[in-house]
């Protein structure tokens, strides 16, 4: 046993000497024909304000299509996904993504209606991520 682990050992020290390192999946992102080396770690810490849209009186009665926020700059070039959630229970209520998003202000159209005072959805909060990386995000 003792021998078995010395040459275990070893074959390690020898693959670290000849220039092997330990890879660690989430700071490497392959792609189809690219590397690309990002950060293990969210491109923001600041919260995501997000808004029900469209902004007007029929949504506010019977619910809201799409959803608006403002992409920071350090998360341009990102993958986002939002989701909209009951706020009692967490149930997934709406999503919404993009690739390649711009910085600034982005409208995304959500997969289903959510909100609405007359149609006895539940009240709603949201989750947003960067590239998989979740960021704070409230209504």
């Amino acid at each position: 046993m003792r021998a078995a682990r010395a040459a275990g050992v070893g074959a390690l020290a020898a693959a670290l000497a000849l220039g092997a390192g330990l890879a660690h999946a989430s700071t490497l992102t392959v792609g189809a024909s690219t590397l690309d080396l990002r950060s293990a770690g969210p491109c923001s810490t600041s919260t995501v304000a997000l808004s029900p849209q469209p902004g007007d009186f029929i949504s506010w009665l019977f619910g809201y299509t799409q959803v608006r926020l403002t992409v920071p700059a350090a998360c341009a070039g990102t993958s986002l996904s939002v989701t909209i959630h009951a706020t009692s229970g967490g149930a997934a209520l709406a999503t919404a993504s993009a690739t390649d998003v711009p910085a600034g202000t982005l409208t995304l159209t959500t997969s289903a209606t959510y909100g609405g005072v007359l149609t006895g959805r539940p009240a709603y909060s949201g989750a947003v991520t960067f590239d998989g990386w979740s960021v704070p995000a409230s209504f």
